[in-house]
C-alpha cells in the first residue's frame, strides 16, 4: 500500500479533508511508538510505506498505558477532543491493518493491552448515548438522569471486582465510562458486602437506598447486554448474596 493510498483510506473512514488524515496518522504512529518496543516498531514499519518511518521511531523502552491515555495523548497532538480522537485512531487502524500481513497483526495484537483491542480491531463497543439511554429506560429517567446512576454503580463495582476483571470491562464500554471504573479500581475493597455496595452508590449519586437498588439492577442489565461474557465472568466471582442485586436472567 501507498502512503497515498494509506491516507485516502483514512480520509473517506474519518471523514475529513487530507491535511486532516495526515495529522491523523502522525499522531496515532507517534503515540503507538510510544506504546512498543525499538524493535517492535521497526518490524510495524518496515510493512508499512516509508513515509510513516520517522513517526513510528522509538530508542526508548514501551510506556505502559492505557486506552484512555493512548487517546488523550492522540487528542492533544490534534489538538481535538477525545471522541474525535477515537474516531480517527480507529481509521488510521483500518487503513494499517489492509497495509500490514496478518502475522504482524497478530504481534501488534499481541504486544499491546486488552484494552487498546477494540480501537486496533475496530470491534464494536456500545456507544456512550446509547449505553446511557438504556439505562434511562431501565431506571424510568432520562439520558441525562441515568449519568450520575451510571458512574455511581460502576464506580462501585469497580471497587469490588479484581484489577484484571476491571482492565477486561474497560474494554467492553465505551471511553466515558473508563473513568468511574478507574476511580473505582484505585479504591479497591474486595470485602464490601452486598448492603455496602447499596450504601456506596446511594451516597455517590445522592439517592436512597431502593433507588439505589433499582439503580444497580438497571445499570448492571445494560453491563450484561454490552459486555456478553465478560460480565458473567465477573458476577459469577461475586457471592451469591449479591444476586438479589443482579439483573433477573
Amino acid at each position: 500500500m501507498t502512503y497515498g493510498e494509506l491516507v485516502a483510506m483514512v480520509e473517506r473512514r474519518a471523514h475529513v479533508d487530507r491535511r486532516e488524515a495526515e495529522r491523523a496518522i502522525e499522531a496515532t504512529m507517534r503515540t503507538l511508538a510510544e506504546r512498543l518496543s525499538p524493535d517492535e516498531a521497526r518490524q510495524l514499519a518496515a510493512e508499512l510505506p516509508p513515509e510513516l518511518l520517522g513517526w513510528l521511531h522509538t530508542e526508548t523502552p514501551p510506556a505502559r498505558f492505557d486506552v484512555d491515555e493512548f487517546l488523550r495523548r492522540v487528542a492533544d497532538r490534534e489538538e481535538i477532543e477525545v471522541a474525535t480522537a477515537e474516531l480517527r485512531v480507529r481509521a488510521v487502524f483500518d487503513a494499517v491493518r489492509q497495509a500490514i500481513s496478518a502475522e504482524e497483526l497478530r504481534d501488534l495484537e499481541a504486544t499491546l493491552p486488552q484494552d487498546l483491542h477494540p480501537l486496533l480491531l475496530d470491534l464494536d463497543v456500545i456507544t456512550y448515548g446509547e449505553f446511557l439511554d438504556r439505562v434511562a429506560k431501565r431506571i424510568g429517567t432520562n439520558v441525562q438522569g441515568a449519568r450520575q446512576p451510571t458512574e455511581a454503580v460502576l464506580e462501585t463495582l469497580a471497587e469490588r471486582i479484581t484489577p484484571g476483571d476491571v482492565d477486561d470491562l474497560v474494554a467492553q464500554l465505551p471511553v466515558p465510562l473508563h473513568e468511574p471504573l478507574r476511580h473505582g479500581a484505585a479504591r479497591r475493597n474486595e470485602h464490601l458486602d452486598p448492603d455496602g455496595f447499596v450504601r456506596e452508590v446511594a451516597a455517590r449519586e445522592g439517592s436512597d437506598l431502593d433507588d439505589a437498588r433499582m439503580h444497580i439492577r438497571g445499570v448492571l442489565a445494560v453491563v450484561r447486554e454490552a459486555a456478553g461474557e465478560e460480565y458473567t465472568d465477573i458476577t459469577a466471582q461475586l457471592p451469591t448474596r449479591f444476586t438479589p442485586l443482579l439483573p433477573l436472567p
